[in-house]
């Protein structure tokens, strides 16, 4: 689940700025083609994937639809968002291209429109409802991941490319940002790399865009990642980085922090529940002992099998940190929210068969802990199955890439049941699902 540990709490403080709208991606949801698309089909972009802001005129329509939300839920909210369609495009008309060539990136006009809901929702709340405030949100992701700054080499800061882009700041109503770079690496920290286009071309800037942002906002929320969308089985590197991860948002904002796991899929491997269980904690202080809250989840959840899962988990993750001081075109990944991703990581250079076979070394070892535990009545022997059950799913991600990775060339004629016998086993673990849409 999208961090399953504390989703009550984050529903409460944000919801999409328009009535029966998605939380996110709800552009064409509150501003759709059926409601708008013939007496303003101006308001939408060439290619229907995104809408455009050519006429501004849809500043007032889309104050309509958040003032509505607003005095619906009685202002329940913090935030109130308005973000793009999941794409990886943004509007292709003249208006959009001609910004884009004045400012070097897209968010330009997407700042530029909501400042301009936002003043309006700002004057509007101050004569009718002077003790409510909100904050309307918008979203750094895909194309408007870059912000519209540029460095100062006087000052070593950067600096805002024109007033217009410096996000409104009103007593009632302001603007923020949700920063979501979907394209980054989460094998390697937040702080210091900066996303990759989604054709796997790097932006102009070196380095995060946070100190861009920055420059044009303090009303920063996070929204990172935890797990490829396209492959739910392939590894992932979640837990070396995370606590850099939130310290890095605490230190550069003060709103809210979302960290996306997998869709509609409440169980995992790739130590799911050791990730949740630490971004409950991440979530109250960022200053955490970590390795400390790792030992003692560990101990509890594997009970008798912990040593070897501890082993385990160091051993994979120190894996991680091999494969990134090797391999320097490992840097340069796209992120969770593309095919290519997972595509990229499954290697036989990155894992090498011999070290998958030792990990699963560590998986049997954690069996026979637990064998000998309720041998000798330390366990019942539904304890048993519980913990083994818990062990087994930590060996899904190492046997699925022993299997696509190897055993082509020593299975040919068994690839298929091979791949349906794994694929029953994930099934009997409670695992339902390959990727965000495909069981």
């Amino acid at each position: 689940a999208r961090t399953r540990l504390g989703q009550i709490a984050f529903s409460e403080q944000v919801t999409g700025a328009g009535i029966g709208a998605p939380i996110f991606h709800n552009f064409k949801t509150i501003i759709s083609e059926a409601e708008f698309g013939s007496s303003h089909p101006d308001w939408f972009s060439n290619d229907q994937l995104n809408l455009s802001y050519n006429n501004y005129e849809m500043v007032d329509t889309v104050v309509e639809k958040v003032k509505a939300k607003l005095i619906d839920d009685n202002f329940a909210h913090k935030y109130y968002t308005f973000t793009q369609e999941d794409r990886e495009q943004w509007s292709n008309s003249s208006t959009s291209l001609s910004l884009y060539n004045q400012y070097g990136c897209y968010s330009a006009e997407y700042i530029i429109f909501m400042n301009k809901c936002a003043q309006k929702l700002d004057n509007w709340a101050k004569t009718n409802y002077p003790t409510k405030q909100f904050e309307l949100t918008m979203f750094a992701y895909h194309t408007t991941v870059s912000a519209p700054a540029r460095y100062n080499s006087t000052t070593g800061k950067y600096e805002p490319k024109s007033n217009d882009v410096i996000f409104y700041e009103g007593s009632n109503c302001s603007l923020g940002l949700i920063y979501a770079p979907i394209t980054s690496n989460i094998y390697l920290p937040l702080q210091g790399q900066a996303p990759l286009l989604d054709n796997g071309t790097p932006h102009e800037f070196s380095g995060d865009f946070m100190p861009q942002w920055g420059a044009l906002t303090n009303r920063i929320n996070y929204w990172i990642y935890s797990t490829y969308f396209n492959d739910y089985l392939a590894p992932t590197a979640v837990i070396t980085n995370m606590q850099k991860n939130y310290q890095y948002a605490k230190q550069n904002g003060e709103g809210f922090f979302l960290y996306q796991g997998q869709h509609n899929e409440p169980n995992g491997t790739n130590f799911a529940d050791l990730t949740n269980y630490l971004q409950s904690k991440l979530a109250r202080n960022v200053n955490i002992s970590y390795q400390e809250e790792i030992n003692k989840f560990v101990n509890a959840y594997y009970g008798p099998a912990s040593v070897p899962m501890k082993a385990y988990l160091d051993s994979i993750e120190g894996h991680y940190g091999w494969i990134n001081s090797t391999f320097p075109e490992f840097a340069t990944l796209i992120g969770c929210g593309t095919t290519r991703y997972s595509q990229s990581i499954m290697k036989t250079t990155y894992f090498p068969k011999a070290n998958l076979i030792n990990y699963l070394e560590h998986i049997n070892d954690a069996y026979a802990y637990l064998m000998k535990a309720l041998n000798y009545n330390q366990i019942t022997q539904s304890e048993y199955e519980i913990y083994h059950d818990r062990c087994e799913r930590e060996s899904l991600s190492i046997r699925y890439m022993l299997r696509v990775l190897y055993c082509r060339e020593n299975e040919p004629n068994d690839w298929d049941s091979s791949m349906n016998a794994f694929y029953r086993t994930c099934q009997n673990l409670g695992i339902t699902h390959k990727s965000e849409g495909v069981t």
